[in-house]
Parts: structure tokens; C-alpha cells; sequence
């Protein structure tokens, strides 16, 4: 239980009953405080607020942090934190708390505020209901619904599940569709349930057990898009909300919406219809392009969603504003430094390219607040981070296995050479067979690692590392021999299982070889005891490891070759007394040493891969400082949907989810038995998974379902204005005026020659879409180093033309339909070209004035070329 909850708990219960009795604000004493925990009177005083039932600020404290918690997850204060709570604990250690009721005039205040400079973030509503995107009658349904810009107001796997059903049962979506359509049937709450029931029964031909994902907010966006007139886009967050602020309980699953519903009609026509202010100010940011919303139904969904799902800014600590921060549109699949996200988007949008900044975001935030940051700097932060083991990649495709993923038996190759005593040596490697970590595994030990004090107050005099030659050691295998490793921890030894049960005390080097060649002891085995009794010297410091990845302790050599012959008590009779300086942990190689261990039993490390840090400390308290960070690593999974998800990620597929995860405060951990080493493990919760996915790439028709509801989906879209000189990048204004005239050319457009290069991937893509779909378009990255006509003449050869190319299956019509005739060309094939041969007259009649389509050599392209591809015919 946190430290302050039992505290606070009293202390609740007299706020409560100073509020009911209608003081406003209160105060009670906490000058107690100061008896639990060690921190300084300062660190006392601090704010906290609860808004709506959720805690929007605080100064972060822990007293404060299990303050907020018990007052959220409890019942006791909820009349009066479903508005505004505002709690502050003062230098003179008194609790104070005031209570602010919002009303509906209060949020129409702020949403005005909200959009005195417009409305940018969430006008892409109004500009898509202009258009009517049902067609239910269309031939192509999926091709239809495909072209429904839902941007974020449905699900992801919404759309999937639509997108996966519809070409197999096209009649009944179609017919299901008409039926939720149909207003003048039933009532709209009657509708809503029966096609929710209809497509889960369909969808449970094909998958069992998943959930459709087509709930309240997905239908009533549907319902929106055919009558916008009459419906308003809805989301279970800022209806609950509402719901709370106006003192009224939320209705049941499949009635929500329609509640939702008459509140936002009784909310419009009670005040937005009437403010001439509010409306004169939507009017400002309504072009031609906007759907009208007579009714005001969009405006009110609008109003409601900024200041309830909004963020609250303060202008400082004391006074509420009423302003909040312009939030981005809703989006239920991506939260900040979620555990697992999905980069997607079509090819050439930077998904790959931004792993690298969203890695760096999640373990060293503060990088990235560097100001004037080159990319080569972020690159090389990248790289560090990659270097110390915090980052891993992989790529994803279809021979990636379970075995390579998560663990598997597989042949170990034994470096058997002994070169440091015979540079002649010509056996070099021996093959064993040996449980092995994947990827994942691996680097999911290294997350989970966390020093203790015991690790961390770990250090050496510099002046004995300076000196120090280190040594790795095997004490019996990482998976069995445990017997061997507690003798020699317990009795401080390291011992040494080859050269046989032959006594080499008080043996030269040369008599120890000659030993072993009497005993015709293998090549490597000899080199073993020759080091563990002649090269290894008192003072040498030795790494016990536990298997490749890991080690187990550390020790410092303190005597003499030992034989102990059938007097030990383990199969080891070579012995060498230590100090054991650590033991008994479990710390990943990384943390010590630049390189995976060897299978050797006993080698000698190499000094420059040694990490200092991990051996010398600055001072004691410096490094008990550390033990309270516990880093967050990060696994970039590239083309996640090319690798069978079910085969690669087994079992661990549900212990990838949040709340399955390992970590302080997670409750509902899960831990599975490896089928191989047979040992229980679990995902830590400060392993962030990273996955790109191509849009276009249909090599896997979809990515697994049960992984996809498992992540966080942020689209990578083309942005044709990173096509304009580096200063307009970041212009919301030079953006602004390409989105209203997407096919014009502007001042701050990258020019190559004559050629406009933001016109022509519009262009591009706009036949693209038209052709196939939104998800084949192109990327602007892959235009975005053109700065010479060489280079254009580059990106257009090795890039986009045979892209084009595997898009369209080598169709040179459409690929010219997408280019024109300065790319590709037609030619009339005459049937006199084909060989002479007694066939079949009709067969060659078929093929006569047969059309052909070719593509034009790059060495005729030319800078009229590429303008030809978005110039008025």
C-alpha cells in the first residue's frame, strides 16, 4: 500500500464533513505529516487538482500522488471532485481544499476562448460532412467504405473487421447497413443494438471469439457521416464526464448514446442555438469547404468534447483560467509512450525513420529538448542508446520463429582454440547444442534488472582496476550444476571441471602439457588447466557468468592452485581460492562487459571492453542514488506484419498487455513457464515495444487480430508539405494554405529546375488513391533528400517506378495512367512480327493490333517529364 494512503484516509473523512456542512474552502490540520517518511518541511507544500473525477495536476510528491489516488478510486469526495477539486498544502501545514461547480455556460466561456484564432485541430470534421461518402448500392462495397474518411473517429479495428468481412459476405453488410440507415422503421436505439448483433454474427464465421470493435461510438459515427443533420459523434469519455458534472448517472451499454444524444439536443437548443457570440465566432473559421450544421449538432459534439476531453492550462499555481490547451482530435488508439505501438502508413512516410526519435522520446526525453538538435546528433544519441542496450532491433519476416523471438535449443559454436598458448592451433571451434534467448528475451532481462544496494554499492580502488586482468569463468552450466556453483560460493572457490582427476600441484607449464598429452586430454581442455593454474595470478578478478547473457558474481583471486581428488564433495577436483567481492545476483552482461560472454570455461577478458563505471564509483552515496532509476528499454520490431504474430510471439502474446506486465504497481502480472529452460517469465513494464508497419505491403493480408488489440496504432501519413524549404516545415499557415489549394503551386514549394516536387507526389497520389487506396500511396521521405535533377532522376528509377510497378502487377496502362505518355509509351504489335508457324489461324488473328505498353528509358526522362505529371492537360 503507498506510504501516505492509511494517512490520508481520517483526513478525507473531515474534509468531507466541513464540505457537506457548506464551507467553502476548508482547512484542517496536517502538521502530523511530518511523521511519516524523511522528507525536509520544504518539500511539503504543493497543489493538487481533481477535475471531472480525474486528477488533472499535481506537483508529483508522493504525498500528494497517494492523496489524489485515494480521492479518485474512492467514493468519499466524488460529489465534489466530479467538478473541480483544488487541494493545496500549505508552508504552515494546513490541508485546504475549495470545491467549484461547472455548468454549461461555464464550458461554452471556455470554448470560445478555444477558437478566438479559429479552430484548427478539429475543423477536418466540418470539412469532411460536406461531402455524402454511403453509396450503399455501390458494386464495389469494400472499395466504397475504404474511401470514408473516418480519420480517427472510428477504430482502427473497427475498420479492419469491416474491411475483412465485406468482400465475404458484401449482401448482408450491405443489407445490415440499409437496416441501421433506415429512419422510417425503427427507433435509433433499436437499430443500433440489432446491427451490432448482426455483424458480430457474421464476423464469428471467421473469428470466434474476438470483439468486433463496432460499439456505440463506432455506429454512432456511421450514423453521423449518412445523417449529420441529425446525429453528433460520440465518445464514452466526455459522455461520462458530462454526465458527472451535471450530477446525472451514465446510461447502460447500448443505451449511452442515445442519452448522449438528448443531452447534446437540450445543450444546443437551450444555449448554443441562442449565443449569436459563439456562432458568429464558428462563422469566422467556416470556409466554403465546411458542412453547414444548421442544426449546430457538430458545433455542441464539439463543445463538449474540447472542454471535457481537453487539457485544463493554468496560468500558474493559484488561479484557474478559462482557457484550455486546443486538444488534437480524439484518438482512442494512441496514448503517450504507450508500452506497445504500431507506426503505419504507406511506404516512404518515415515510420523507420521516426523510431528512432520515439525511442529516444521514451528513454532520454530530455535529448530531445536540446535546442537547434541535427539529425546526426539524434542519430548519435540513438546509437548510444543502442550501444548501452537500452534499444534493440529486428526485422520482422516470414522465417522469423519462436526460437529466434523468445528461446529454442539451438547449436552453439565453441571457440576451442588455444592461441594465446598455440598461435598454430587448428581446431578452432567445437558445436554443442544449448538453450539460447531470442531477441526478446534477452532484451527483456536486461529491462527487468534493477541494482540494488548491495550491486550498487559494488566498487574497487581505480588504482586496482588500472591493474586488474580479468577473467570470465563457467561454475557447472546456467541450467544445471547448481551444486557446483554453491559449494564454491559457499567455501570461496572457483573450480574447474577439466584435465581429468590428475593432480597438477606444484607442475610447470610444460609438465602440465605433458600430463595432458599423456593423457591424451583434447587441445582445448589442456589450455583450460593451463590457464586456471598458471595464467590465472592472485589479484586477478574473475566473472562467474550464468550462461551467454548474464553473470552471477564476482571474485578476486586470493591463493594457489588446489587439488582436492576424491576428497570434494563435487565432480570439480582443480580449485583456486577467493574473495567473492558480489554474489548471488544476476546482473546482464551489458552491464559490465561490450560483448556477449564465449562458452569457454575459463578466458581471459579483453580489458577495453570492460565497463569502468561499473567497477570504479565516485562515491558511495553517488551510487545508491542510481538504485531508485530504473531505465526504460525499447524493441523496434520493422515490417511487424511480415512475421507469422502466432508463431514468433507464442504464449507471450497476452503478457504483452499492460496490465499482465511486471512491475510496481501492476496487479494483474502473468507469468508463463518457457517451454525450453522450463523457467517462469514475465514482460516488464518498462519495455517499450515499437512495430512498423507498411499499409501497402499485402505479403500478410493482415496483421494478427489478437496482437493488433494488444497496440496503440499511430498513423504515419504523407505530408506533402515537408516538400517546401526547411523554414515552412513547421508553418502551420503555409500549411493551411496548401491544404485549402492542395493543387496549386506555393512561394515556399521545393523546386528542382522547374519542377514543383509537392505538386508532383500530390498529383501521384491522387491517382494512386483513385486506382487502388489511400494505403498505396506514397511517402514524402522518399523525395525529401532530392536536391539535383540526378536525384529526382534516382527516386523516380530505384523508388517509385518499381513500386508503381508491383503496385499495379507490371500493368504499364495503369502505370501510365498515374505518370503519362512521358513515362510510358504504347506500341502496336502487328501480327507480322510473330514467327512463321503452321497454328492455329484464329489463335494469331486474337493477337493482331494487340496494344503493348513500355516504359521509357530514364536517360530520355527529362525535367518536362516530371512537370508533365501535374500540368493541366
Amino acid at each position: 500500500m503507498p506510504l501516505y494512503t492509511e494517512y490520508w484516509k481520517p483526513k478525507l473523512k473531515q474534509l468531507k464533513a466541513l464540505l457537506d456542512a457548506g464551507q467553502n474552502p476548508v482547512s484542517i490540520e496536517i502538521d502530523d505529516i511530518k511523521t511519516i517518511g524523511e522528507r525536509k518541511d520544504e518539500n511539503y507544500p504543493g497543489y493538487a487538482n481533481i477535475r471531472f473525477g480525474t486528477e488533472a495536476t499535481n506537483t508529483n510528491a508522493q504525498h500528494l500522488r497517494d492523496l489524489c489516488d485515494l480521492i479518485t478510486k474512492t467514493t468519499i469526495l466524488r460529489p465534489y471532485s466530479n467538478n473541480e477539486l483544488r487541494l493545496r498544502i500549505t508552508a504552515d501545514f494546513q490541508l485546504t481544499a475549495n470545491y467549484n461547480v461547472f455548468t454549461n455556460e461555464d464550458l461554452i466561456k471556455v470554448y470560445k476562448s478555444l477558437i478566438v484564432n479559429g479552430n484548427p485541430q478539429e475543423i477536418y470534421k466540418w470539412h469532411t460532412l460536406k461531402t455524402q461518402y454511403w453509396y450503399l448500392d455501390a458494386a464495389d462495397l469494400l472499395g466504397m467504405y475504404n474511401k470514408i474518411p473516418f480519420h480517427n473517429l472510428v477504430y482502427h479495428d473497427a475498420r479492419r473487421v469491416m474491411q475483412h468481412i465485406m468482400p465475404l459476405y458484401p449482401d448482408e453488410i450491405r443489407s445490415s447497413l440499409k437496416e441501421l440507415f433506415n429512419e422510417d422503421d425503427k427507433a435509433p436505439s433499436t437499430r443500433i443494438i440489432e446491427f451490432r448483433n448482426k455483424i458480430e454474427t457474421i464476423y464469428r464465421r471467421v473469428e470466434p471469439k474476438l470483439g468486433t470493435h463496432h460499439d456505440e461510438r463506432t455506429i454512432a459515427t456511421y450514423l453521423t457521416y449518412r445523417y449529420p443533420e441529425k446525429y453528433a459523434f460520440y465518445k464514452e469519455s466526455f459522455y461520462s464526464k458530462y454526465c458527472k458534472m451535471l450530477g446525472i448517472a451514465p446510461m447502460a451499454v447500448n443505451k449511452k448514446y442515445i442519452h448522449y444524444l438528448g443531452l447534446v439536443y437540450d445543450f444546443k437548443t437551450r444555449l448554443v442555438d441562442t449565443d449569436k457570440e459563439l456562432l458568429a465566432l464558428v462563422d469566422r473559421f467556416k470556409d466554403d469547404k465546411c458542412f453547414a450544421d444548421n442544426n449546430h449538432l457538430l458545433l455542441s459534439q464539439d463543445i463538449l468534447y474540447q472542454t471535457l476531453v481537453g487539457k485544463w492550462e493554468e496560468d500558474n499555481e493559484d488561479e484557474l483560467t478559462d482557457k484550455t490547451t486546443i486538444a488534437s482530435p480524439d484518438n482512442n488508439d494512441i496514448m503517450p509512450h504507450s508500452l506497445n505501438t504500431i507506426l503505419y502508413g504507406p511506404p516512404g512516410t518515415g515510420k523507420t525513420f521516426n523510431t528512432v526519435n520515439k525511442a529516444i522520446e521514451i528513454i532520454n526525453p530530455d535529448f530531445l529538448k536540446t535546442p537547434n538538435l541535427t539529425r546526426k546528433q539524434v542519430k548519435e544519441e540513438y546509437d548510444r542508446l543502442v550501444k548501452e542496450g537500452n534499444i534493440q532491433f529486428c526485422t520482422f519476416h516470414q522465417s522469423m520463429s519462436y526460437e529466434d523471438f523468445i528461446e529454442g535449443i539451438k547449436p552453439a559454436l565453441i571457440d576451442i582454440s588455444n592461441k594465446e598458448e598455440s598461435p598454430e592451433e587448428t581446431i578452432p571451434i567445437e558445436m554443442k547444442y544449448v538453450i539460447q534467448p531470442g531477441i526478446f528475451k534477452i532484451i527483456a532481462e536486461k529491462a527487468r534488472f534493477k541494482p540494488t544496494k548491495e550491486i550498487v554499492g559494488f566498487s574497487i580502488p581505480n588504482e586496482e582496476f588500472e591493474q586488474a586482468t580479468f577473467y570470465k569463468m563457467s561454475l557447472g552450466s546456467a541450467q544445471d550444476d547448481e551444486e557446483i556453483y554453491r559449494y564454491c560460493i559457499d567455501n570461496n572457490y572457483i573450480a574447474l571441471g577439466w584435465g581429468g582427476y590428475n593432480n597438477f600441484t606444484g607442475k610447470s607449464e610444460s609438465e602440465v602439457r605433458g600430463i595432458a598429452r599423456s593423457q591424451k586430454l583434447a587441445t582445448f581442455e589442456t589450455g583450460a588447466i593451463v590457464k586456471f593454474i598458471h595464467h590465472l595470478k592472485n589479484g586477478n578478478l574473475v566473472i562467474i557468468s550464468n550462461g551467454n547473457y548474464s553473470f552471477r558474481a564476482i571474485g578476486r583471486v586470493t591463493g594457489e592452485y588446489e587439488y582436492k581428488g576424491d576428497d570434494c564433495p563435487i565432480d570439480y577436483p582443480h580449485f583456486r581460492k577467493v574473495e567473492w567481492l558480489l554474489k548471488d545476483v544476476n546482473i546482464p552482461s551489458g552491464q559490465i562487459y561490450d560483448r556477449q560472454f564465449s562458452m569457454q570455461s575459463i578466458y581471459k577478458l579483453d580489458k577495453s571492453a570492460i565497463k569502468k563505471d561499473f567497477f570504479v564509483k565516485a562515491s558511495k552515496q553517488a551510487a545508491l542514488s542510481a538504485i531508485a532509476k530504473h531505465e526504460n528499454y525499447v524493441l523496434i520490431i520493422d515490417e511487424i506484419n511480415r512475421g507469422n504474430i502466432s508463431q514468433i510471439f507464442g504464449e507471450l502474446i497476452t503478457l504483452i498487455e499492460d496490465d499482465k506486465r511486471e512491475g510496481e504497481g501492476k496487479t494483474e502480472t502473468l507469468s508463463v513457464t518457457l517451454p525450453y529452460s522450463k523457467k517462469p517469465f514475465t514482460v516488464p513494464a518498462n519495455l517499450h515495444i515499437i512495430g512498423t508497419m507498411n499499409t501497402a505491403d499485402r505479403s500478410v493480408e493482415a496483421l494478427d487480430t489478437a496482437l493488433r488489440r494488444r497496440f496503440s496504432f499511430q498513423e504515419m501519413a504523407t505530408d506533402h508539405t515537408l516538400l517546401s524549404i526547411a523554414s515552412a516545415q513547421n508553418d502551420a499557415a503555409y500549411k493551411a494554405a496548401v491544404n485549402a489549394n492542395p493543387l496549386q503551386p506555393h512561394t515556399r514549394d521545393l523546386i528542382i529546375g522547374d519542377v514543383n516536387l509537392r505538386l508532383l507526389l500530390n498529383t501521384i497520389n491522387r491517382r494512386i488513391t483513385a486506382l487502388l487506396s489511400n494505403d498505396h500511396i506514397i511517402g514524402h521521405a522518399w523525395l525529401m533528400n532530392v536536391s539535383t535533377e540526378t536525384d529526382l532522376k534516382e527516386a523516380f528509377a530505384n523508388k517509385i517506378l518499381p513500386l508503381l510497378q508491383e503496385y499495379f502487377y507490371n500493368d504499364y496502362s495503369k502505370i501510365g495512367l498515374v505518370l503519362g505518355s512521358r513515362f510510358v509509351k504504347k506500341e502496336e504489335f502487328k501480327t507480322d512480327d510473330f514467327a512463321i508457324f503452321e497454328g492455329d489461324d484464329d489463335l494469331l488473328d486474337s493477337y493482331d493490333d494487340k496494344t503493348m505498353y513500355k516504359i521509357i528509358p530514364s536517360s530520355e526522362w527529362t525535367l518536362d517529364s516530371y512537370r508533365s505529371i501535374y500540368t493541366t492537360k
